[in-house]
């Protein structure tokens, strides 16, 4: 680590000297641009309309310069703040690669990942049911106004009639479609979940797995689709009441499944980050130490993000 520092010392000096010339570039034209403004307010009327294209291709030039200058010194600090965020990156992955406590900072990594699936997971399906929820409301409100129109359509003899009745019957199909693509997919992922969580059973710790094997097999011997086979008015909304009822019966446990997971990925993220930056407690005195002006913050930051094996 030492010749780490000491190559980054020399880089970083290059860049402080570089930045001092670009910074001193940039004072200089911007000294000219003021200059130049000053010695125009001075004159008379008659001399600024004279002199007033000279002057702004003179402005022009300078502000090209400048922009360049600027974007000049941007790139150079933005270089040189990479070649201090690559050095604290090194020093943490040296000190988590080489710690003691590895093997547990490994297994709490294993973890967070595993917690991350699941919980991914679990927003999902809420996501999903959701989603479901809305285009059966949506359905189910165009089949009443289908209804509506048919019963008008029957008690009456107006082709205006007919005409909007034909047109609800053809919204109402749309969204009966569209309610059955969103509980298709909102059975789909009932299943992914299941797979996940059964993916994870024989690694993970049975305490942990409980967050959603509750919800594994829902959609096991019932068929999300066939409900709408009966393409009736009468039919369609009893069974969308059905499917409502059946989606909404299952939100309360998947809430609460997505908040256990979100509050088990928290803890253990918390329990990885814990680990790390026990095994980083001198990364940030042995830089200052040598001469490098890093935050706490940054150290910290370099922490967080930081991977085993990655």
């Amino acid at each position: 680590m030492e010749q780490a520092i000491q190559s980054y010392l020399a880089d970083d000096r290059q860049y402080q000297d570089r930045i001092t010339a670009a910074l001193s570039q940039v004072e200089e034209k911007g000294a000219e641009y003021e200059a130049l403004c000053q010695q125009r307010a001075q004159l008379g009327i008659w001399q600024k309309i004279i002199t007033f294209w000279q002057f702004r291709r003179d402005i022009a030039v300078i502000r090209s310069a400048l922009k360049g200058h600027n974007s000049d010194l941007r790139y150079l600090r933005r270089g040189r703040d990479q070649l201090k965020e690559g050095l604290v990156s090194r020093a943490v992955k040296q000190a988590i690669d080489g710690s003691q406590i590895l093997e547990r900072i490994t297994q709490a990594q294993d973890r967070l990942d595993a917690a991350s699936r699941l919980h991914e997971s679990n927003k999902r399906l809420v996501d999903m049911g959701q989603k479901a929820l809305r285009e059966i409301s949506e359905a189910s409100s165009s089949v009443s106004s289908a209804q509506t129109m048919e019963v008008l359509d029957l008690v009456t003899d107006n082709k205006g009639i007919s005409v909007m009745s034909s047109m609800s019957n053809s919204s109402a199909s749309s969204e009966i479609d569209d309610a059955k693509r969103a509980v298709k997919a909102f059975a789909n992922a009932l299943g992914d979940h299941r797979d996940i969580v059964g993916s994870m059973h024989h690694s993970m710790a049975t305490e942990f797995i409980d967050l959603g094997m509750d919800f594994a097999g829902l959609n096991d011997g019932f068929d999300f689709g066939s409900v709408f086979s009966l393409f009736s008015l009468s039919s369609a909304s009893s069974s969308l009441d059905k499917v409502e009822s059946r989606v909404e019966s299952l939100m309360p446990d998947l809430r609460r499944a997505a908040s256990n997971s979100a509050a088990e990925y928290a803890r253990v993220n918390e329990e990885f980050f814990g680990l790390k930056q026990q095994a980083c407690c001198q990364v940030h005195e042995l830089l200052v130490t040598n001469g490098i002006d890093v935050s706490v913050k940054r150290v910290e930051s370099a922490v967080n993000s930081y991977r085993v094996g990655r």
